[in-house]
């Protein structure tokens, strides 16, 4: 897991974003906001290789979020846009998106097979931001993907939890934030497992960075949290 973790880190370090959206919105704005944060000379053309520029974007008040897929390389810079009952769908200026439930990953859109949604008991902590003492030794999710018509497909896992002992610093763009390692080690009802790895805040349950397996064509995909939706 750890490999898989910066394996997918560094691919988040080298972001592309390509400002195509329109004036006015939160997706232009936030491109606005980092464009001319360029990368070195070795950077690829023609499209701009572009860092996340954390003072740039606490000055636009923007909620910000790094999405890194391991199946395709396809990184992006998502704003917060849109906010469905408690959820926030991140979209970046290339439309690609993920909606967040707290810290889950509830749907995908853009980084392969999309994700359409995921089930899961209200006090989920994950959803609810719980500190990690608060987290249980297992939980399960149903993991719902396009089926045949307009039925989705699901899959049930249940997840075993594991909680670090140990408060690290960890570097999100720029900025320094504590955080406790949670592992979730899931196994599917088809027989298949996958590991999910949480970077959360032992103060107010912040996930500050997450990995989660969003499906068995898409991978996994990693979320860093530049700016925190606070509503």
């Amino acid at each position: 897991m750890g490999a898989v973790l910066e394996l997918i880190r560094k691919v988040a370090l080298g972001v592309v974003l390509v400002a195509t959206a329109g004036c006015g919105s939160p997706v232009s704005d936030l491109a606005q906001a980092v464009w001319g944060a360029r990368g070195g000379e070795e950077e690829a053309e023609p499209a701009p290789a572009l860092r996340p520029d954390r003072a740039a974007i606490e000055a636009a008040d923007l909620a910000a979020i790094v999405i890194a897929g391991e199946q395709y390389g396809v990184t992006a810079i998502a704003g917060a846009i849109q906010l469905r009952e408690d959820r926030v769908i991140f979209n970046s200026s290339e439309n690609r998106s993920v909606m967040l439930d707290g810290g889950l990953i509830y749907t995908t859109r853009g980084f392969g097979e999309n994700l359409q949604a995921v089930e899961t008991a209200a006090d989920d902590p994950l959803v609810t931001k719980a500190s990690p003492a608060d987290w249980p030794d297992e939980l399960t999710r149903t993991y719902l993907f396009s089926g045949y018509g307009p039925q989705f497909a699901p899959l049930i896992a249940t997840c075993r939890i594991s909680v670090g002992s140990d408060v690290a610093q960890i570097d999100v763009v720029e900025a320094t934030r504590n955080a406790v390692t949670i592992t979730e080690r899931c196994t599917a009802e088809n027989g298949s497992a996958f590991t999910n790895q949480h970077f959360v805040d032992p103060a107010d349950g912040e996930v500050w960075r997450t990995l989660q397996w969003t499906g068995p064509k898409q991978g996994f995909i990693l979320v860093d949290v530049i700016e925190p939706f606070t509503g």
